[in-house]
């Protein structure tokens, strides 16, 4: 038994731990959920890609102010340096998903481009989002 255990183990630490995955679509890595050497389970997220042709805003609205949006409402957005660009909701979710910091229920609402061309800025940048309401 000492034996066979000692050749599992050895054709166990013979096989690599790499991996190949491949992407299902083009696009830019944006957020990276595992590091090298971490152990995950079939089906999980390893990363998501991000569309550079698909941008959009998400802005974590407490739920006892979603009546201030509603989609296809225009709304200016000011990214970093100041600059202001326009954007147009598009979809504000029936629930909460997320609850903030003071404890309030947030809803994930969307926001993408209208006008101008908005600026590359990295994942998780701060955007102010000003509503006309």
């Amino acid at each position: 038994q000492y034996m066979d255990a000692r050749k599992q183990l050895e054709s166990m630490m013979a096989v690599s731990r790499e991996v190949s995955v491949t992407s299902p679509v083009y696009g830019t890595v944006g957020q990276v959920r595992y590091r090298e050497g971490d152990d995950m389970q079939a089906g999980e997220v390893m990363l998501r890609i991000l569309h550079t042709d698909r941008r959009y805003v998400t802005a974590y609205l407490p739920t006892r102010r979603v009546y201030e949006m509603r989609p296809g409402q225009q709304v200016e957005l000011r990214f970093p340096g100041n600059e202001l660009f326009q954007g147009q909701v598009v979809d504000i979710p029936m629930e909460a998903d997320v609850t903030g910091i003071s404890g309030d229920s947030l809803a994930a609402v969307r926001i993408e481009p209208a006008g101008r061309l908005w600026p590359n800025v990295p994942v998780g940048t701060q955007i102010d989002v000003i509503s006309s309401r």
